[in-house]
């Protein structure tokens, strides 16, 4: 059925009203997506956004009491440093030519101590122990060898005696007012008379002295340095 003008404009009007309500629904403050009428929403648990204590509702990483950040951090943890090619005598308190000088004259010691011959007299034994052992020390080695009855003993047998020694590790080292260096020094002793030759084990200690190193003290294995 065709419409007159007047039905026509009737309807457009109508149309119009009805489109217009329909956009007040959409955009009206009921309708913004609960964006204002909802609030803000609740945090987990029931706290309010505020509830940690920070501005702007914005919650805060918690922290031990106490302890600096810093500590807590994994990536502050020290990379470990990776040793290659480590020189032992940069932990030790002597250099390797300290070592050498320790053990070359602690070696010339074991060779002399017990290497002498019915003929020597305290003077000569002394003689060749004087650029080996402290002042000491010689002083308590010639006193063992002069004895007259052990002389006129030698004498009778017409003693030789020749000694030798290898070291067999360090036993201790020390920094005090005075470097030493304690060796295990094996000494084996070859003589004319019976028993021919006898092997024992002695902690030998050389001390360093103005121009190099000296024996000091010659002890029973196990005793040290006493």
């Amino acid at each position: 059925m065709e419409l007159s003008p007047g039905q026509q404009r009737g309807l457009f009007v109508v149309l119009v009203i009805l489109l217009a309500g329909l956009g007040i629904y959409l955009i009206g403050p009921g309708r913004s997506h609960g964006s204002a009428a909802s609030g803000p929403p609740s945090a987990p648990g029931g706290n309010s956004p505020g509830a940690s204590g920070s501005s702007g509702g914005v919650p805060t990483t918690p922290t031990l009491a106490g302890v600096p950040s810093a500590v807590i951090a994994p990536t502050s943890l020290p990379v470990p440093t990776v040793v290659k090619g480590a020189n032992i005598y940069d932990w030790l308190p002597f250099t390797q030519q300290g070592l050498d000088g320790a053990a070359n004259v602690s070696l010339a010691f074991a060779a002399a101590d017990e290497t002498f011959s019915y003929t020597d007299t305290p003077t000569s034994y002394q003689q060749r122990l004087s650029s080996l052992v402290t002042a000491t020390l010689e002083q308590t080695l010639v006193a063992q060898f002069e004895p007259p009855g052990v002389q006129a003993q030698r004498a009778q047998q017409r003693l030789v005696s020749k000694s030798g020694g290898t070291i067999d590790r360090i036993v201790s080292f020390g920094n005090g007012t005075q470097e030493s260096i304690t060796f295990a020094v094996t000494i084996t002793v070859q003589q004319n008379v019976d028993p021919k030759s006898t092997t024992g084990q002695w902690d030998i200690t050389a001390v360093q002295v103005a121009g190099g190193w000296k024996v000091n003290d010659i002890e029973p294995a196990g005793s040290g340095n006493q």
